[in-house]
């Protein structure tokens, strides 16, 4: 899904993670955290939240 500024980014779906939808989409967590401002150490996201694939080569 394209954002506003021309990325691509994901809503996450329920009992997803940021480290599954790094797997998925093949990026590091960290760097999606830091694309989507989620603060560790938990690195909590919210079902439907969208996140933004900033530095992630995979997925569809």
């Amino acid at each position: 899904m394209p954002t506003a500024s021309g990325g691509r980014a994901t809503p996450s779906a329920p009992a997803e993670t940021l480290s599954s939808i790094a797997r998925k989409f093949e990026c590091r967590p960290a760097e999606l955290a830091h694309a989507n401002g989620v603060r560790g150490p938990r690195y909590t996201i919210r079902p439907g939240q969208e996140l933004v694939l900033r530095g992630c080569s995979g997925g569809n």
